[in-house]
């Protein structure tokens, strides 16, 4: 090279700690270089877990939010179905309650009537309690008139010196007996009340009725009747049809009305005139039917006005007699 010339020399550029240098080709001694400032691992891993925590957490809510809202539903449904189950106890306790009360209800009817029993039966006992005060009281004035009577036959000697006296006598004697006739004839009839009643024969509007236990046919129910001086028991009236079917209380009872043929028309069998507009309203509902062409004989079957039934004559059921209050001669 030419003395003139300048060398040219190459700088080289490096950074070294953030501090920019130049220097020639021939790099300068290595200076050592500061220590670096020493780190705390414990915090990047403090940093690391608090990292994957807070991930675990979200992954942990992202997988468990559905669950979560499917117990709730879960739990709602319980719920409502709870709701179900008291709704329908509480309407089963209701239906159960007002049963209940119905039974109390029917208790109660029942009750009623076996206390409207007991006050009929204390109203025939007083009846009768005062029919043998009345027999009583007629027994005691007969006595007085046969004592009377007697003073007047051991008169007789004495008083028919006088002719006039004796005529007065005689009417008064007869008149005498004809109210001992009177009043025999009433103590007979009381008697004979008395002994039908203990024979279980009830007595209603001058006349007597027997409830029969047995069943018999229309027939031989008749023919029953007639050995006891009676008939099947004719309806003349709507407190006799009432009378009947309070004591029959709806157990069915022949009565005595009946027909000779399909087309015959009815008859009472003890001779009382039957009058069908006045009849017509004891027949129930769409009777008589002669269903069959064979129901010719007639039932007293409920407890209520409208009461009759036409029937076969061979079936069995029970039977109401009837006679009227006089003793027959043969008592």
């Amino acid at each position: 090279m030419k003395e003139n010339e300048m060398e040219v020399q190459v700088a080289h550029f490096t950074v070294d700690n953030q501090d920019i240098s130049l220097w020639p080709r021939d790099p300068p001694p290595k200076k050592k270089s500061p220590a670096a400032p020493r780190t705390f691992p414990f915090i990047y891993v403090a940093i690391i877990l608090l990292a994957v925590g807070l991930a675990a957490f979200l992954l942990a809510m992202i997988i468990l939010y559905p669950q979560l809202l499917g117990r709730i539903d879960d739990v709602k449904t319980s719920v409502d179905m709870l709701k179900g189950r008291a709704e329908n106890t509480s309407i089963f306790l209701s239906s159960e309650i007002r049963k209940l009360r119905n039974k109390l209800e029917d208790s109660h009817v029942q009750v009623q009537a076996l206390n409207h029993s007991l006050g009929y039966s204390k109203v025939q006992m007083q009846l009768l309690n005062a029919m043998l005060k009345q027999d009583t009281a007629q027994l005691q004035a007969l006595m007085s008139s046969w004592e009377e009577l007697e003073a007047l036959n051991a008169q007789i000697p004495m008083l028919k010196q006088d002719l006039k006296k004796t005529g007065e006598l005689n009417s008064n004697v007869e008149q005498l007996r004809k109210d001992l006739q009177t009043l025999g004839t009433s103590l007979s009839q009381q008697r004979h009340i008395l002994e039908m009643a203990s024979q279980d024969w009830k007595f209603f509007g001058g006349n007597f009725y027997y409830f029969s236990t047995m069943k018999k046919s229309w027939y031989s129910a008749e023919q029953f009747c007639t050995t006891h001086d009676s008939h099947l028991t004719s309806v003349t009236s709507a407190k006799e049809q009432e009378f009947l079917y309070k004591v029959a209380k709806g157990v069915p009872y022949w009565i005595g009305l009946t027909k000779i043929g399909s087309s015959g028309s009815w008859h009472w069998v003890d001779g009382t005139l039957y009058i069908e507009k006045e009849n017509v309203r004891f027949w129930i509902k769409g009777e008589p039917n002669d269903r069959g062409e064979n129901e010719r004989c007639v039932t007293l079957v409920k407890s209520s006005l409208m009461s009759w039934n036409d029937l076969t004559c061979d079936s069995e059921v029970q039977f109401i007699c009837k006679k009227g209050p006089k003793p027959s001669e043969t008592d």
